[in-house]
């Protein structure tokens, strides 16, 4: 039986930014399509959230191919009557030295990050109704280059913004609204994990609040935009980082 509520389809919606984003557009009563690629655990945890105030439910892909895209996208479309956006909020940091990086580091993480992103967005508006959003969780790397071990993703990022705008514009007689955010520094355990104390200790002095953000600051922004007022909110980058 098909979704009668507007939906939205959350790529990434099994990580910890993701799983938030789906919790807080079901509060907001919209049907959420939570995308994992491989932690079905996690995705059914965030699908669970999103049970208790809406409808929902769990979409499997790895993103890798064309035909993945398009299998992802005609999945959503039968199961919505009421198609509503996309979140492009998937993709994992691929933390590596600069001077260790391999042409295949550059190929995946652009794929990734930039190649895949364009590609669903392309696809899905094509079937999106005028009025409904894309947007595209970035990153504040861009801004600065990226770390020692986060340029190709910076630099992937920074592609990836301009696909989807770029997109945007050759598409506006669709009217969708398309946005880029950009997250700062999150206290996710991706973050956590890969960067020591003093690094993270660091980082946070260069940030104007002196504080890393939350997966529920970013999810507050992003939600932000599909809120039926924010429909005059288009091609934009928008930042979520604290002041940094």
């Amino acid at each position: 039986m098909k979704s009668q509520k507007p939906a939205v389809l959350v790529i990434g919606g099994s990580g910890e930014i993701g799983s938030r984003i789906c919790m807080d557009l079901a509060n907001m009563g919209f049907a959420v399509g939570v995308h994992y690629v491989s932690n079905r655990n996690r995705a059914l945890e965030a699908l669970n959230e999103v049970e208790k105030k809406s409808v929902g439910r769990t979409f499997r892909s790895a993103l890798q191919t064309s035909e993945d895209i398009l299998a992802l996208s005609n999945h959503f479309f039968k199961w919505t009557k009421n198609p509503f956006g996309l979140v492009l909020s998937g993709g994992i940091i691929p933390w590596k030295n600069w001077k260790n990086l391999s042409r295949k580091d550059w190929v995946s993480t652009f794929m990734h990050h930039c190649v895949a992103p364009f590609e669903l967005a392309r696809v899905m508006s094509m079937r999106l109704p005028p009025g409904s959003r894309v947007v595209f969780l970035s990153s504040i790397s861009p801004k600065y280059g990226g770390s020692e071990t986060t340029l190709h993703y910076a630099a992937a990022k920074a592609a990836g913004e301009t696909a989807i705008l770029g997109l945007a514009m050759r598409l506006r007689k669709r009217r969708i609204c398309y946005n880029v955010v950009r997250a700062g520094y999150i206290e996710t355990d991706s973050q956590i994990k890969h960067r020591s104390a003093k690094v993270l200790r660091k980082r946070k002095s260069i940030i104007y609040l002196k504080r890393g953000g939350m997966p529920e600051e970013v999810s507050y922004l992003i939600t932000s935009l599909f809120d039926r007022r924010a429909g005059y909110v288009a091609n934009q980058k928008l930042s979520v980082s604290g002041g940094d």
